[in-house]
């Protein structure tokens, strides 16, 4: 049924939220499909973490095609082009909760999945089940979706997975020994990004030579250190942005940029000039939708 894939449309409902580095964004406890629907070909800018509740399908992606199963989880990478198909005579029923972030490919990443590999290691999923309502039911709290809710509660999420395949499934964790080193250079880039710093100095920091600092950051985040950097500080503006009285020089001055060496930056990495990137908040037309 992979023929079925054409065309395929990237989702952009999404594309309306400030960047974040981690921050949980929807989800439902229950998504039902039709006999034999296929949802799809999609393209998300965002991260999926399904849970087959019972039925029966087909992961259709780039990277070729796998059945779903009742009990098995998968990840949804940004980027994939993805179908799912539900069975005709046991159509799917599935749960997920959605990440906005780089870090959520990080953590997807260290766990060891990976387009290539997006199922967790297990057949039946349900001990995993309350942790994922849980985070599910947060998504939809009346009062209390902050941003910080959101950001705190994904957090808690990846604690709870990476906690729940150590106590589990030990062998699926991939060697981690290179983590330590990454996660103390991404600290030090979130508290030093309004500095004038270099990838030198990060791997300094981290007591790594900037050889060596370069290829393990590269390898884990398919970014190199540089362009890390250049991103937070954009993600950066974007909130600054969120006041209005920031102008664009403004906020250039924070990030320790020349206004057109910013201009440069933003335009590349957001798609529009800052100056359009300001209209599009004050015209507050963005629109949420579900998964």
């Amino acid at each position: 049924m992979a023929d079925q894939i054409i065309n395929p449309v990237k989702t952009s409902a999404i594309d309306s939220i400030k960047p974040h580095d981690l921050l949980l964004y929807n989800g439902e406890h229950n998504y039902t499909f039709a006999k034999d629907e296929i949802v799809g070909p999609l393209i998300r800018t965002y991260y999926v973490f399904r849970h087959c509740l019972k039925g029966r399908g087909k992961l259709v992606t780039d990277l070729g095609t796998m059945d779903i199963k009742a009990g098995q989880s998968y990840i949804i990478f940004p980027g994939m082009v993805v179908s799912e198909i539900s069975d005709n005579d046991d159509p799917l029923h599935l749960s997920y909760v959605t990440f906005i972030g780089i870090r959520a490919g990080i953590l997807f990443k260290n766990i060891g999945l990976s387009a290539k590999e997006p199922f967790l290691p297990w057949e039946d999923g349900r001990d995993f089940l309350p942790y994922l309502n849980i985070t599910i039911d947060a998504c939809s709290m009346p009062g209390e979706e902050t941003e910080l809710f959101r950001i705190g509660n994904a957090y808690i999420f990846f604690d709870n997975l990476i906690k729940f395949l150590r106590a589990n499934y030990p062998r699926f964790l991939p060697d981690l020994c290179s983590d330590d080193y990454i996660e103390k250079a991404l600290q030090y880039m979130d508290l030093n990004y309004t500095k004038s710093i270099k990838v030198s100095d990060v791997a300094a920091h981290v007591g790594l030579n900037r050889s060596y600092f370069f290829t393990i950051f590269k390898s884990q985040l398919n970014l190199s250190p540089q362009e890390y950097l250049t991103r937070l500080r954009m993600q950066k503006a974007c909130e600054l942005f969120a006041y209005p009285e920031a102008t664009v020089a403004s906020v250039a001055n924070s990030l320790n940029y020349e206004p057109s060496v910013f201009f440069r930056h933003f335009k590349r990495i957001m798609g529009v000039s800052p100056s359009e990137y300001k209209k599009m908040l004050s015209s507050d037309t963005g629109v949420i939708s579900r998964d």
